[in-house]
């Protein structure tokens, strides 16, 4: 499936803020060797995985036939992505979530190489294990457009944008 509707399109977001708030609440934990919530709105979302993924989706779909564009777009549009919430974070809330200084050839701290590159491998993995997976499942029948909408706006009541 190349073309999805808008409502499928959130329900991407959804799942992705969903898994990206498990995989990093579960590492940061096992690091730490306690239970550490990485979501910094209520509910177990990271929205930013969301948007990653939902980025990352659109910028390389029309590639996922070669493995290698799949790889090259999805590392520049990752990488670009994180410049510009790492930049846009900085100065709305004057604070620093990560900071790639000291790794070589970064670019203000903000991304660097062995960062982009991984973005690069998990793009692969996002369009070609996880996606694929995930759009099996996520037909949604235009019925349940008007669920979708409420649970939108919920989501986003719930977070604190409105």
């Amino acid at each position: 499936m190349y073309h999805y509707s808008l409502l499928q399109w959130m329900l991407f977001f959804y799942i992705y803020c969903f898994f990206g708030w498990i995989i990093e609440s579960t590492y940061v934990s096992v690091c730490t060797g306690n239970w550490v919530n990485r979501g910094f709105m209520r509910g177990p979302v990271i929205p930013i995985y969301g948007t990653g993924a939902v980025i990352v989706l659109f910028a390389v779909i029309p590639f996922r036939t070669s493995p290698i564009l799949v790889f090259i777009v999805g590392t520049v549009a990752a990488s670009i992505l994180e410049f510009v919430t790492g930049f846009v974070m900085e100065r709305i809330y004057k604070v620093r979530y990560w900071d790639y200084s000291d790794k070589p050839f970064n670019l203000c701290g903000y991304i660097c190489l062995f960062n982009s590159l991984c973005w690069g491998v998990l793009s692969i993995l996002l369009i070609y294990l996880v996606h694929s997976w995930v759009e099996k499942g996520s037909i949604v029948p235009k019925w349940y457009g008007i669920v979708v909408y409420r649970l939108w706006y919920k989501f986003i009541v719930y977070c604190g944008f409105i």
